[in-house]
């Protein structure tokens, strides 16, 4: 599969060298039709563009060195087919890409998901869990965060809803049939979910799911809790008033969801919250 592009942009640098610095790689993969600045940024109250991994985090976490993967397809440079070979392609360039990284094993490696995003990260975890060759990013790996990223559903029919919301709540374009589309999108996130499922107990995960309408018609949220949350022990959750694509943004620090990621990225590596 060809892709416009495939990168990993750093986006914050840490104040101190690395190789001195015991802090955090925060690793940010966005969604369907995002991209590495759309994704995480807002404006706040005063109209100013707030890129929260870049510009708030670094306040409250200790000295974090930010990364923000992007990949495009297609054209138009924004439409990405849901099958299992492109997803772990896009796996496998991140680890890859994270490998040539100057990655010191004092620096907790966090990954940030959102939507189509936690996919990526999911599959590059457990590719990482079972290859030598990206061993030290599985054990460097402290946290997952997911932003509106399905895990479960009670059926295949209900995989087809949340593939379509899904596809059709970030403006995707295909081609071909839609209906084949779904189906080849249900399938995949059905396999890697059930995939995941053989490491979903090893790391600590925050699941942030979407607690609104989705718009003022009074459509369901695009992944309900359900399916946004994980029923294991290590995986927290937290719901948070606001619409799909913008359940990934924060226009400032006050903001409690932003305070809870914050306090489970210090907590996974042991630090008093």
């Amino acid at each position: 599969m060809d892709f416009n592009t495939v990168e990993l942009h750093v986006v914050r640098h840490p104040l101190k060298p690395p190789s001195r610095s015991p802090g955090y790689d925060v690793v940010a993969v966005h969604g369907l039709g995002g991209s590495r600045e759309i994704s995480w940024t807002t404006k706040d109250v005063f109209g100013q563009q707030v890129m929260w991994i870049k510009h708030l985090l670094p306040d409250y976490i200790e000295d974090p060195r930010v990364f923000a993967y992007d990949y495009t397809q297609g054209p138009q440079g924004d439409t990405v087919c849901l099958s299992v070979n492109v997803l772990k392609e896009l796996a496998v360039k991140l680890l890859k890409r994270l490998l040539s990284q100057s990655t010191e094993k004092d620096r907790s490696l966090v990954f940030v998901g959102h939507n189509f995003g936690g996919f990526i990260i999911k599959q590059a975890l457990l590719l990482a869990v079972n290859s030598r060759e990206y061993s030290t990013i599985a054990a460097k790996t402290s946290l997952m965060i997911f932003f509106s990223t399905p895990h479960r559903a009670v059926d295949m029919n209900s995989w087809e809803r949340m593939s379509c919301r899904m596809i059709f709540a970030t403006y995707q374009r295909w081609q071909g049939k839609a209906s084949d589309m779904i189906d080849k999108s249900s399938r995949t996130l059905i396999a890697s979910s059930e995939d995941f499922q053989t490491i979903e107990r090893i790391y600590n995960i925050l699941n942030v799911f979407e607690k609104r309408e989705s718009s003022s018609t009074g459509s369901p949220p695009v992944i309900g809790r359900y399916a946004a949350t994980l029923g294991v022990p290590n995986a927290e959750s937290i719901g948070r008033e606001q619409t799909h694509l913008n359940i990934c943004k924060f226009q400032s620090a006050s903001d409690p969801v932003f305070q809870r990621v914050c306090k489970a990225i210090k907590t996974s590596k042991g630090e008093a919250s």
